[in-house]
């Protein structure tokens, strides 16, 4: 039987954290990375990057343009995922530099770093360790927010297509630390920001088969 390769392409829609962990009121940036998961045979994943700005935790790209909105145009077949991870707030300027870095640098990773991480149960967040390494001075950015989903490449429409909801959930337990001194004593506080598995926020995309 012949493969079924069909092109779809995945746009952003709309992006809602519950919590962003900025310390800040207001608004936040952070970098969204989407991975397509065996989106077709022998292609294990596809990654893609974009700035999120966020306002009091959310934003509406549904009229932005096109180019702000793309996330991936692939060839895919049968049955794939997608992954979707928002990183904690980063200045503007690291997060252009990780784009900017992948943009002429993810094409080129080699079977040694695509071992490493397979190795190490990371194949999803590859980029980003592989980023954070090459870029020294950039501390590899916390994921506050993760989801994915299944997908079945016979089920996305042309046209309008259809929307996907991706719900998010905190990867881990994120933990804030204080000392005070009490009677000449050192007091340790600890305090849960987010617990692991926490539902923390959805991300919306548009998908179509063109």
């Amino acid at each position: 039987m012949a493969r079924k390769l069909v092109v779809i392409e995945l746009a952003l829609v709309s992006c809602s954290l519950l919590k962003t962990l900025s310390g800040k009121d207001g608004q936040s940036s952070h970098l969204a990375q989407s991975a397509l998961i065996w989106p077709r045979a022998g292609i294990a994943s596809r990654f893609s990057a974009s700035r999120i700005d966020l306002d009091a935790g959310g934003c509406d790209l549904s009229t932005a343009a096109w180019t702000r909105r793309i996330v991936f145009k692939e060839s895919v077949e049968s049955f794939f995922g997608l992954k979707v991870d928002i990183t904690e707030a980063i200045g503007g300027e690291e997060i252009e530099e990780f784009l900017r870095f992948m943009a002429g640098t993810v094409i080129g990773i080699g079977a040694d770093v695509v071992d490493d991480v397979v190795a190490a149960g990371k194949l999803a967040s590859a980029p980003l360790d592989y980023l954070a390494a090459k870029l020294k001075k950039i501390p590899e950015p916390d994921v506050i927010a993760s989801g994915s989903i299944d997908l079945n490449s016979e089920e996305i429409p042309a046209n309008h297509g259809r929307l996907l909801k991706v719900e998010l959930f905190s990867p881990h337990e994120f933990v804030k630390t204080s000392r005070r001194t009490v009677n000449r004593k050192t007091v340790t506080q600890r305090r849960v920001l987010m617990s692991k598995a926490e539902p923390n926020g959805e991300v919306i995309l548009s998908a179509r088969r063109i």
